[in-house]
């Protein structure tokens, strides 16, 4: 893969139509191209320091805008640790152990 530059990202954000207002926001519903994805996380994770933290920021306001929040539930973990909650078992996915491709194919 290529390596991704802030002018490159600026492109794919402007060919899904980011508002260029002075906090810019994906239009709601708006899903970037798989190939936007696989570009905005290589930079993510392999970018250089000013790359990778605009595409994070391009990764996370693309989720939002498709109503997804990025939550934890240690402050639950937290708490049933200290006894002050308990009694019931919660549903979780842990994702950290995954690498992106494997998470790529299984939702698309």
């Amino acid at each position: 893969m290529e390596t991704m530059s802030i002018p490159v990202l600026i492109a794919d954000l402007r060919c899904l139509g980011l508002s260029p207002k002075p906090f810019p926001i994906h239009p709601m519903g708006t899903r970037p191209p798989s190939e936007i994805l696989d570009r905005w996380t290589w930079a993510a994770t392999l970018g250089e320091p000013q790359v990778r933290e605009a595409a994070i920021w391009a990764i996370r306001e693309a989720a939002r805008a498709n109503g997804l929040i990025p939550a934890s539930i240690q402050a639950l973990y937290a708490a049933r640790g200290q006894g002050e909650w308990g009694g019931r078992t919660v549903p979780a996915m842990n994702l950290r152990g995954w690498t992106y491709q494997p998470c790529r194919d299984t939702l698309y």
